[in-house]
């Protein structure tokens, strides 16, 4: 379902779409706005150094990856691949992880 969509309280939607308004009730609701991946200066996207939009597109698992960044999306992309049998890394800047 596409629209626009308007909380009525903590457990109801309201979806404005072509054919009319739809009402969503359900139990629990994840907000996910989205991302923009940064390339860092000194690592930009490229071969073997890919974005996490471009990790979510891989057709197979690596063995070995790296995750740049302890943040939400370098873990739950880390943990991802690491249930599916790859050995993961993670590299973070800040003294623990995740950062905030």
């Amino acid at each position: 379902m596409a629209g626009h969509a308007s909380f009525r309280d903590g457990k109801s939607v309201e979806v404005e779409t072509q054919t009319g308004p739809q009402m969503i009730h359900t139990e629990t609701v994840v907000i996910a706005t989205g991302s923009e991946p940064v390339a860092l200066p000194f690592l930009p996207f490229g071969g073997r150094l890919i974005s996490s939009t471009e990790a979510l597109a891989l057709t197979e698992i690596q063995k070995k990856l790296v995750t740049v960044g302890g943040g939400y999306i370098g873990l739950e992309l880390g943990t991802t691949f690491a249930k599916m049998g790859a050995a993961v890394t993670v590299v973070e800047a800040e003294p623990r992880i995740p950062p905030q």
